[in-house]
């Protein structure tokens, strides 16, 4: 949802975005947003812009205010709303640094489709009179034929919510889990429901991976209902909001697709069909789609020169023998020669995509795909060049305060990267071994630290399959390579993405 990103991809499709450069300033509106973490380190790592957050719960909102007060923001502005009061009385959203109600990037993400149809067509009704001429409309949404199987699920957590207290929402899931599972039979031997739902049984063993705060937004909600692509398609067009592209990068091109598909999905000339086909032949669950109020076709030329200025960093690219990008069309691989061309020419530093076409002699089209690929697996991002340095002092403020709140307890696990514009991920293991590692320990005495302090702190490492690691040789071991990993490539990356002061020690 950053802006440089959803710039990237209004760009690959050669319309104008709401930016034409970095540094430029924007209004940026959020519906629904939550307890406003994502949007307070937005606004830390682009100072020039002016974020707004909306939602409906008091208790979000007040989290919101006091986690912007403590960071010291002063371009965010929170407010508890109502859609359908929103609705009525747009000019709310105005504030003393925002004297218009018209935004550049307004976001809804994973909020559409947890909402009743008169509080849906409020919210769109927000974005049409509040989005700018030319503005972005990011919307993230639960989307069939991916939730047929577990709509089942769903529908049977709200039968058992009816049978326990609604409070009671544990004994309803196990329920429904319980109940469902029964009726399945076994891979070897399927009844008829797994027959018709091959992914049932893995989707509902795979509940207990998630937390209770997921499983009651996802499950728990009155208005739950997925949309297909036809009708929120059809929603947004009512509301003067036109369809352009997916925020998911390899997405945006369809040619990506199985060679068994394309006669069908590359022939459909109809926009909704072709996006229905492509939503049925991936089983298709989550959609992150970009609208536009007005749509702006820039000549070839211009379009040129805004991709040719854009600017790429690498980030955390170790070797590989092969580029294997995961993605809804299945895992593609990329051609090697020329992805392995686009991260040396980026090895000594940051360098727009005019200059990486030169160093690296690949044509156009092919350059794109692979910079969106590349990108979608944050191999490389989208670098903001000079914008970052009036960021850069104030989110590194940031993130020292949210590694303090980590070790407290607080379940935080991203910090700002001002040098391209979002954030990377960064786990409690891994802030106990940076610090002992700027503190020079090394060896067994580095090792027996981070040991000690995931102890104290109560966390247990585990293998991929979250069964816990207790062989102590076995733990050592993780630790070390993941040291060893930190030392080599991962402090480096902090640094030179301005995660953390370029004089720390490594």
């Amino acid at each position: 949802m950053a802006p440089n990103w959803l710039d990237f991809a209004v760009l690959l499709k050669g319309l104008r975005p709401p930016r034409e450069k970095e540094g430029i300033p924007f209004q940026y509106l959020e519906l629904g947003c939550g307890t406003g973490l994502g949007l307070c380190l937005l606004a830390g790592a682009y100072p020039e812009g002016q974020f707004v957050g909306v939602d409906f719960q008091p208790d979000h909102i007040v989290q919101a205010l006091s986690l912007a007060r403590q960071l010291g923001l002063k371009n965010i502005h929170f407010l508890e709303a109502d859609f359908l009061e929103l609705d009525k009385n747009p000019q709310i959203l105005k504030t003393s640094d925002s004297p218009t109600r018209e935004f550049h990037y307004i976001v809804a993400h994973g909020v559409i489709s947890w909402l009743s149809v008169q509080v849906q067509q409020a919210l769109l009704s927000i974005v049409s009179k509040s989005l700018a001429l030319g503005g972005v409309f990011y919307c993230s949404y639960n989307t069939y034929p991916g939730w047929l199987a577990m709509s089942n699920f769903q529908h049977m957590v709200s039968l058992e919510r009816q049978r326990y207290a609604d409070s009671d929402l544990g004994s309803a899931l196990t329920a429904a889990r319980t109940n469902l599972i029964s009726l399945l039979g076994s891979q070897e031997s399927p009844l008829a429901l797994l027959q018709s739902s091959p992914r049932l049984f893995d989707e509902l063993e795979s509940i207990e991976r998630f937390s209770a705060t997921y499983l009651a937004h996802e499950y728990a909600c009155e208005h739950w209902a997925p949309l297909r692509v036809a009708d929120m398609h059809k929603l947004c067009t009512e509301h003067k909001l036109r369809f352009i592209s997916s925020a998911t990068l390899p997405e945006i091109f369809d040619d990506l697709v199985a060679e068994q598909l394309k006669p069908t999905i590359l022939s459909e000339s109809d926009p909704v069909i072709r996006q229905t086909l492509l939503d049925l032949a991936t089983n298709k669950y989550f959609r992150r789609d970009i609208f536009v109020r007005g749509i702006e076709v820039m000549p070839p030329a211009c379009a040129a020169k805004l991709l040719g200025g854009l600017r790429f960093r690498l980030l955390e690219a170790p070797s590989v023998e092969a580029y294997r990008f995961p993605t809804c069309f299945g895992e593609i691989l990329g051609h090697f020669d020329g992805c392995h061309s686009i991260e040396m020419a980026l090895a000594g530093s940051p360098s727009s995509l005019s200059d990486i076409q030169s160093t690296t002699g690949e044509a156009m089209g092919d350059l794109l795909r692979a910079l969106a690929l590349l990108v979608h697996v944050n191999r490389i991002g989208i670098d903001r060049g000079n914008a970052a340095d009036q960021a850069r002092e104030f989110s590194q403020k940031i993130n020292q305060f949210i590694t303090a709140q980590m070790q407290e307890g607080q379940s935080y696990s991203w910090l700002i990267a001002p040098n391209i514009g979002t954030c990377v991920s960064f786990n409690l293991v891994e802030l106990i071994s940076t610090q002992a590692i700027s503190d020079g320990l090394k060896g067994d005495v580095l090792t027996a630290f981070v040991l000690m302090g995931l102890s104290s702190l109560g966390i247990e490492l585990t293998r991929p399959t979250k069964e816990p690691i207790s062989d102590p040789a076995e733990q050592r071991k993780l630790i070390e390579s993941l040291v060893e990993n930190l030392a080599s490539q991962r402090i480096p990356t902090l640094h030179s993405l301005g995660v953390l002061p370029c004089n720390s020690k490594d």
